[in-house]
């Protein structure tokens, strides 16, 4: 029982530790732009995997479909 105390201060103080550091740390602003676009990408990178796949399907199906169809005559008015 003794161990879990230990472990729990132990993880408890490199938390606090980390925290006090972390709140000093300045890091500028185009290192932060950059961080956030990564994790845009990183957290977005399935839904663009399937929408890209997706928006190819429909193009390549719309193509074949507009390679059947008639259209009517171009007029200007």
């Amino acid at each position: 029982m003794l161990r879990f105390w230990l472990v729990c201060f132990g993880i408890l103080f490199v938390m606090v530790e980390l925290w006090e550091w972390l709140q000093q740390l300045t890091l500028p602003f185009p290192l932060c732009v950059v961080g956030g676009i990564s994790l845009a990408i990183a957290s977005n990178l399935n839904f663009y995997s399937i929408a890209s796949h997706c928006f190819r399907f429909n193009l390549s199906q719309n193509a074949s479909d507009l390679q059947n169809k008639q259209f009517p005559p171009f007029s200007q008015n």
